[in-house]
C-alpha cells in the first residue's frame, strides 16, 4: 500500500515498517539504455499535473520513498509517499503552481533507507493538464459494477443511444457481423483421451472439464481465437443495442469457450508463462473472453460467472508471470512483444477485477506503468514502431479507451496521445503500396496497416482534430473495427488540411515531414528521419535516410520488407542502413540497435520553404566524427540534400538512393533521372 503524509517544518516518517537509519547512497550511475529515461528532466516544465517521475531502478529495493517540496532544502510543506513498488511514480493529487523539487529513497528487505537522491526540480503552469492518479487501493475500492469497459452503468443509455445518431452506421457494422454469427451455433469437437506422452510444444488446446483434461480433435489455437471473438462481437452488440437475443448468444458461444486451457500440459504457470504460450497464442482470446464476462455478468448465474473468470485467471496468469517475473516489463518496457502482451492484458483485468483477486492483483501492477508513460511513443505525439507496426498502437487505444471508464483515469489527455492524431496526419503515408519507417510488410499486405483508418478516427474523436479525422476518411484502409468504429462515432467532421502547417518536426521521436499541397495525394513530399530511439524493435539503421513522393509516386523508397522473423533478406537489407536513403561508410551502414541514434537538430517552416536538419554522427560507432544532413525543401519541387561527413581516417563514403526503377545516371555531368512507371 502506498501512502503519503505532509509535514510543515520536519519531515514525518510514514513507513509501514520500522526502518534504520540512512546507511547507504542510492545509485546515481545512468540507468540502462533499454530502462525508462529519468523523468521529468531537471528543471522541465510539467506537461501534466502532476507529472510522471521517474528514477533509476534499485536491484536492491524492496521499495522507494518519494518526496516533494516546494522548497529546495525540504524544510516546508513536504509530501511524502512510501511503500512505492516500482521506479516511477504519479501522484494522486494535483500541485500548486510553481517550482517544486523532488527526491527519493530506496527502502531495502531489512528496513534499512538510503540517502537521499539528489535533488531534482520541475515547474507546474497553468497550462499543465490535470490529471492526477488514484493510489490503487482507492481504484480497486471504487470500480463501478458491471459493465464498465468503455461504459459503465451511469452512462449506458447515453452510450446506446449513439446508435441512432453519430453511430448509427457503425451500429449497423456491428449487427451485421453480429447477425451474421447468431446463425451460427458451437459445434463441440470430439474429445479424444490424453495421449501417453504429450508432445513439449507450445500452443496446444486442451479441453478440461471437472479436472479431466481432454484433447480436441482438429481444433487449434485459431479456433479459440476466433470463438472467443464471436462471444466477444456479441455481447458488444447487446451492450450497444440492449437486445437479448444478442446476449443468449454471447452466453452460449462464451460457456463453449470456458472449459478451453491453453498448454494446459504445462503444468506450473511459469511453465506456460512464456512467449508462445502468451502473445502469439490467445492474448486477444483472454480480453474477449473478459469482456464478454464484463457484460454479461449482471444475467449470469454463480456458477457460470466462476467458469468464465477461471478460464481468464487460467491464461491471465500465464501472461502476468511472464511480463512481471520473465520480461520485467516495468523496466525493460519498450520490449515489443511483451508491450503487445500488457496491451491485451490490461483490459481483461479491468473487465474482471474485484470479482478475481489474480484480476486485481494484475491491474495493481498495470495501471501505475500506463498512468506513468506510453511505451513506442514520445510527447509529441510520435510512434517509433514503423507504419505496419502501427496496429499495435491500436492495442493501447484499446487499453486506455478501456480505462477511462472504468477508473476515469483519462490518459488520452497525455500530451503522447493528444498529439498521436498530427503524427499519423503528417508522418503515415498515403501512398498505401509501399510504406516507410520501420518494419514493413508490403509483399503480405499491400495496404500499409490496415488499422490506420480506424486508430486515427479514435485520436480524432479523442481531441476533435478534424484535419485527423480527414486523414482516417482518405487513408486507403478498412474503417470497420468493430469497437472503434462506434467509440469514435462523435460526429467529428472531417476537413481538409489546407489552413494548417504545411510541414512538422517530432523532435522526440526524430521525424520531418514537409508537402507541397498537404491535400494534394499527388504533390511533392518529404518524409526524413534522425531519431534518438535508433534501430530499436521495429525501427532500422535509417539515421539521416528521406523517402521521397511526387505524382503520386515513391521516387525514392525505403525498399527493405518483411516476411517473417529470421528471414535473410530481412535481417541483411531491409533492417540496414543499405535499404534506407542515408549514408555507407566504407561499405558499412549503421548500428541497428538503440545505439544507432539519429537527432533533428534543426526545423523551420515557412509558407514557400522548408528547412531541416538531422545528425547522425553517433550511429556508425567509431567510423565517423560528423554527419549532419541539411535538407532544403523549395515548394513545390526543389529538394536540396548538403550532407558534411568527417571521419577519424580515410574512408569512402556511398550515397545511398533506392529506387523500384534503375535511374538514369550521367556520371560526368553528376546528374541522374528517376522515373516511376514510365514518368
Amino acid at each position: 500500500m502506498v501512502r503519503y503524509a505532509i509535514a510543515v517544518g520536519l519531515v514525518i516518517l510514514s513507513l509501514q515498517r520500522e526502518t534504520r537509519a540512512q546507511s547507504f547512497a542510492v545509485d546515481s550511475t545512468p540507468p540502462p539504455a533499454t530502462h525508462p529515461a529519468l523523468a521529468p528532466a531537471d528543471g522541465a516544465i510539467a506537461t501534466t499535473n502532476p507529472p510522471s517521475l521517474i528514477w533509476r531502478h534499485d536491484a536492491t529495493a524492496e521499495s522507494y520513498v518519494v518526496e516533494f517540496s516546494p522548497t529546495r532544502d525540504f524544510t516546508r510543506d513536504v509530501v511524502r509517499v512510501t511503500d512505492v513498488p516500482m521506479p516511477f511514480y504519479n501522484h494522486d493529487q494535483t500541485l500548486s503552481i510553481g517550482t517544486w523539487f523532488w527526491r527519493y529513497r530506496v527502502v531495502r528487505q531489512s528496513g534499512w533507507m538510503s540517502e537521499a537522491s539528489a535533488v531534482r526540480s520541475f515547474r507546474v503552469t497553468r497550462d499543465a493538464v490535470a490529471l492526477p492518479i488514484p493510489s490503487m487501493p482507492t481504484l480497486l475500492a471504487t470500480l463501478p459494477g458491471h459493465p464498465r469497459i468503455f461504459t459503465r452503468p451511469d452512462t449506458l443509455q447515453e452510450f446506446r443511444a449513439r446508435r441512432h445518431g453519430a453511430g448509427r452506421e457503425a451500429w449497423e457494422n456491428i449487427r451485421a457481423k453480429a447477425d451474421a454469427v447468431l446463425a451460427l451455433q458451437p459445434v463441440v469437437p470430439k474429445l479424444l483421451p490424453l495421449p501417453a506422452t504429450l508432445p513439449d510444444h507450445r500452443q496446444q488446446i486442451f479441453f478440461v472439464e471437472q479436472g479431466v483434461a481432454r484433447v480436441p480433435e482438429n481444433y487449434r489455437i485459431g479456433d479459440l481465437g476466433r470463438d472467443a471473438e464471436r462471444a466477444n462481437l456479441l455481447s458488444l452488440a447487446w451492450l450497444v443495442s440492449g437486445e437479448e437475443r444478442y446476449a443468449r448468444a454471447a452466453r452460449t458461444w462464451a460457456l463453449f469457450v470456458a472449459p478451453f486451457r491453453v498448454d494446459f500440459h504445462l503444468q506450473s504457470v511459469a511453465a506456460r508463462g512464456q512467449h508462445d504460450s502468451v502473445v502469439y497464442a490467445y492474448e486477444k482470446g483472454i480480453t474477449a473472453i473478459a469482456f464478454t464476462y464484463d457484460r454479461l455478468a449482471g444475467m449470469l448465474p454463480p456458477e457460470e460467472r466462476r467458469a468464465l473468470l477461471e478460464h481468464v485467471e487460467y491464461h491471465g496468469e500465464a501472461a502476468y508471470h511472464w511480463l512481471r517475473d520473465v520480461m520485467k516489463i516495468h523496466l525493460e518496457y519498450q520490449d515489443s512483444h511483451a508491450q503487445q502482451c500488457m496491451h491485451a492484458l490490461l483490459p481483461a483485468a479491468l473487465a474482471t477485477a474485484g470479482d478475481s483477486a489474480k484480476a486485481s492483483a494484475w491491474l495493481t501492477y498495470l495501471v501505475p506503468q500506463y498512468a506513468n508513460r506510453v511505451a513506442w511513443m514520445s510527447d509529441d505525439g510520435g510512434y517509433f514502431e514503423g507504419q505496419s507496426y502501427s496496429f499495435k498502437f491500436t492495442y493501447i487505444l484499446e487499453a486506455l479507451a478501456a480505462l477511462r471508464p472504468a477508473t476515469g483515469i483519462d490518459l488520452f489527455l497525455k500530451p503522447a496521445i493528444r498529439n498521436a492524431g498530427d503524427f499519423w496526419l503528417y508522418c503515415m503515408s498515403l501512398n498505401y503500396w509501399w510504406p516507410h519507417g520501420g518494419d514493413n510488410l508490403p509483399l503480405i499486405n499491400p495496404y500499409g496497416n490496415l488499422g490506420d483508418a480506424y486508430l486515427s478516427a479514435m485520436l480524432a474523436a479523442s481531441t476533435g482534430n478534424r484535419p485527423v479525422q480527414w486523414w482516417s476518411d482518405a487513408v486507403p484502409a478498412d474503417p470497420n473495427h468493430v469497437t472503434f468504429g462506434y467509440l469514435a462515432a462523435t460526429g467529428v467532421r472531417p476537413q481538409p488540411p489546407v489552413a494548417i502547417a504545411q510541414a512538422k518536426a517530432f523532435r522526440d521521436t526524430g521525424q520531418v515531414s514537409a508537402y507541397a499541397r498537404f491535400y494534394d495525394h499527388g504533390a511533392p513530399r518529404i518524409f526524413f528521419r534522425s531519431s534518438p530511439w535508433g534501430g530499436d524493435s521495429h525501427a532500422h539503421a535509417d539515421q539521416n535516410s528521406f523517402v521521397l513522393h511526387a505524382g503520386g509516386e515513391i521516387l525514392a523508397a525505403d525498399v527493405g520488407y518483411y516476411t517473417y522473423f529470421g528471414d535473410e533478406h530481412y535481417d541483411r537489407v531491409s533492417t540496414q542502413t543499405i535499404a534506407h536513403n542515408s549514408v555507407l561508410v566504407d561499405g558499412k551502414g549503421q548500428s541497428n540497435d538503440l545505439a544507432g541514434k539519429g537527432a533533428i537538430t534543426a526545423f523551420f517552416n515557412a509558407p514557400d520553404y522548408a528547412f531541416f536538419a538531422g545528425d547522425a554522427s553517433g550511429a556508425y560507432g567509431t567510423a565517423l566524427n560528423r554527419f549532419r544532413r541539411d535538407v532544403l525543401y523549395v515548394r513545390p519541387g526543389l529538394f536540396v540534400l548538403a550532407d558534411e561527413l568527417r571521419a577519424p581516417v580515410p574512408s569512402a563514403w556511398s550515397w545511398v538512393l533506392n529506387t523500384f526503377e534503375a535511374p538514369a545516371i550521367d556520371a560526368p555531368a553528376r546528374e541522374f533521372v528517376i522515373t516511376q512507371r514510365g514518368e
